[in-house]
């Protein structure tokens, strides 16, 4: 596979001898909540997309919709917290109806969708920008410049579709920036991009839709601004929010010390997202960081906010919840630090934690009224 390999599925979840997939009943698939738990105590959920709430297809389906829904109703408010883009966000923001602010960008992007501004912004310094672009060009891998809602890189690659696909936006290539038309692509031509999921007939709308074929327009670049390594650093300067790095799944473990090695002395971090992606964001900048701060905006302490997610950069968040929640799927490191494993995104495991909860929540309010 080459360094703009496409990235490869979660596995599939794993069945025991007991006949339950990761402690769940496999005529159900609903999770046995522990008891000692006031489940009624909670205001807050934060939820994860990628390997949580969102399917293989890179989708919250629509059980997973009128799960989240059903736990707004109950007064256990989700909140979205995402590595991807603003659109992709408010997308199942809208569709599942929901109330309380967003998280963007991995935790640098804070917003309430009805308040049209952002609460909470932290933006990468450009020395930062143009060191990982520096990085890009020197170990060979595709550069992704996130803005608040718009997304940017500088060549033709089967993850520019596969982003674009999660992202819910065309991600436009920079002219001057762009190698080769075919480059990173496999023999034949270009690589289709993932075949659209059709939103859930309850979506309003203005949901968002998934990404037209074609080029979009590139973002203007200020001409004094310069082309600057790679030809993407002048884009939107000052407002980019986080720097992806793709490459192939099995070679991004091997070049990451080399990409925190050229970041050394900058205000920014590396974490592994997707297999074959490396996240570039401020040191403040994280899901728990982000998370946080909203909770401190809307009076909620971490004891009334669960957490939910399944990978590296979910880990600081399900650590400072009240009560951290993990997927069959999530990583060894993500498992341990949770109070609870949970299904696998495959197999619908928010959805039924949240219906599991969600219920309990109702016994609670008819034995107490």
């Amino acid at each position: 596979m080459t360094a703009a390999g496409a990235p490869r599925p979660h596995p599939a979840p794993p069945r025991h001898r007991s006949g339950k997939i990761n402690g769940m009943s496999d005529r159900q698939n609903v999770p046995d909540l522990p008891a000692d738990v006031d489940w009624s105590a909670f205001a807050i959920v934060a939820v994860d997309l990628d390997g949580t709430a969102a399917g293989p297809d890179g989708r919250v389906s629509p059980e997973g919709l009128r799960a989240l829904q059903a736990a707004e109703q109950s007064g256990l408010h989700p909140v979205i917290v995402t590595g991807r883009a603003l659109p992709a966000a408010m997308g199942v923001w809208l569709r599942a109806g929901l109330s309380r602010p967003v998280i963007a960008c991995g935790g640098a992007l804070v917003t309430w969708p009805t308040a049209g501004r952002a609460l909470r912004e932290r933006p990468l310094d450009p020395a930062v920008v143009d060191r990982a672009l520096q990085c890009a060009r020197d170990l060979d891998l595709i550069p992704f410049l996130y803005g608040a809602s718009s997304i940017v890189t500088d060549r033709r690659s089967t993850w520019r579709d596969r982003l674009a696909h999660l992202n819910e936006i065309p991600i436009a290539v920079h002219p001057a920036a762009e190698r080769d038309a075919g480059a990173g692509l496999p023999p034949g031509g270009p690589a289709a991009a993932p075949a659209p999921v059709p939103a859930p007939e309850t979506a309003p709308a203005s949901a968002p839709a998934d990404p037209p074929a074609g080029d979009p327009p590139v973002p203007a670049v200020p001409a004094e601004a310069g082309a600057g390594p790679g030809g993407l650093a002048a884009w939107h300067r000052g407002h980019v929010y986080k720097v992806v790095l793709a490459t192939d799944p099995e070679r991004a473990g091997a070049v990451r010390p080399a990409v925190e090695e050229g970041l050394r002395g900058l205000e920014a971090c590396c974490v592994a997202t997707l297999p074959g992606l490396l996240e570039i964001v401020r040191p403040d900048a994280t899901k728990e960081a982000a998370l946080e701060d909203l909770c401190r905006m809307l009076g909620v302490p971490r004891q009334r906010v669960m957490a939910i997610g399944d990978g590296e950069n979910d880990l600081g968040m399900i650590r400072w919840a009240g009560f951290g929640v993990a997927m069959a799927n999530a990583r060894p490191e993500v498992r341990a630090a949770a109070r609870l494993v949970i299904g696998h995104h495959a197999e619908e495991g928010v959805a039924r934690f949240l219906q599991a909860v969600v219920a309990r929540r109702a016994e609670r309010r008819g034995e107490g009224g």
